[in-house]
C-alpha cells in the first residue's frame, strides 16, 4: 500500500509539473506580451515631385542586424533573410470620390540588387540580398502611363521572414514596417485630394494608405 501511495505522489508531481511547464509563456511577463516595432527604411534615390513616362523610380532599402526599436531598445539580430512586396495603386475619382485601383501593368520592375520573388499573388515581391550584417535590395520600376499613383510597402507576409522574436525572450515581439521619409511621401497630395486616407476601390472600404503611414509615397507621373 505504501508503495501504491508513493507512486501516485510521485504520478502526481510529474503531471502536475508538466502542466505548470505548458503554461501560456507569456505569463510571467509582468506587462504582458510587449509589441515593439522596428522601423526599415527605404528611399527612392531619384526623388522628385514629378516623373515623366519612360522615367525610372529607383528605390534603395539597407538593412542591418543592428536593430533600433521604436521605443528605443538597441540590440543585434541575423536577419539572414528579408522580403519586402511593393503594391503600386493608381488614384482614380469614382463619382466625385478619391479611390484607388491596382496599377500593376502601369509598371515594368528591375531588380540591380536582389531577386524577384515569382510568387502567385499581387504585388511586386523581392528578396534583399544578404551582404552579412547587412541585407540590400536596389529596385527601379518604369513607369509606362501617366496620373497618380500611391506605391505601398510590405512584409511578404507569407513567409514571416522580417517578424523577430529574440531567443529566450517571450515577452517581446518585433513586427517590421517599412518607413519612408516624409519628402520621398509628398504628403502635400493629400491636401490637393481633399483627404486624408483612401481606399480600394470596390471593397467595403479597404483602406490602403493614410497620410500618418510611414509605408507608403505619391508617385506623379506626366506624359
Amino acid at each position: 500500500m505504501k508503495y501504491f501511495i508513493t507512486v501516485i505522489i510521485l504520478a502526481v508531481f510529474i503531471f502536475s509539473s508538466g502542466f505548470q511547464c505548458g503554461r501560456n509563456r507569456f505569463d510571467n511577463c509582468p506587462d504582458g506580451n510587449q509589441i515593439d516595432t522596428v522601423y526599415s527604411t527605404i528611399s527612392i534615390l531619384n526623388s522628385s515631385n514629378i516623373y515623366r513616362v519612360g522615367d525610372s523610380i529607383k528605390f534603395y532599402s539597407k538593412i542591418s542586424d543592428s536593430i533600433k526599436t521604436a521605443k528605443n531598445a538597441s540590440f543585434i539580430y541575423d536577419r539572414n533573410t528579408f522580403y519586402a512586396s511593393f503594391q503600386p495603386y493608381k488614384v482614380v475619382n469614382n463619382n466625385g470620390i478619391n479611390e484607388l485601383v491596382y496599377a500593376n501593368i502601369e509598371f515594368n520592375s528591375l531588380v540591380s540588387v536582389g531577386q524577384f520573388q515569382n510568387y502567385p499573388y499581387g504585388g511586386y515581391n523581392f528578396l534583399y540580398q544578404r551582404l552579412q550584417p547587412n541585407n540590400i535590395l536596389k529596385v527601379s520600376f518604369v513607369v509606362g502611363k501617366p496620373g497618380l499613383y500611391i506605391f505601398s510597402l510590405k512584409d511578404d507576409n507569407y513567409s514571416g521572414a522580417n517578424y523577430i522574436r529574440r531567443d529566450n525572450n517571450f515577452c517581446n515581439t518585433y513586427p517590421n514596417a517599412f518607413s519612408f521619409s516624409e519628402l520621398d511621401q509628398r504628403k502635400n497630395y493629400w491636401d490637393s485630394l481633399g483627404i486624408s486616407s483612401i481606399s480600394l476601390a470596390n471593397t467595403s472600404g479597404y483602406r490602403v494608405a493614410n497620410k500618418a503611414d510611414k509605408n507608403y509615397v505619391f508617385i506623379k507621373v506626366i506624359p
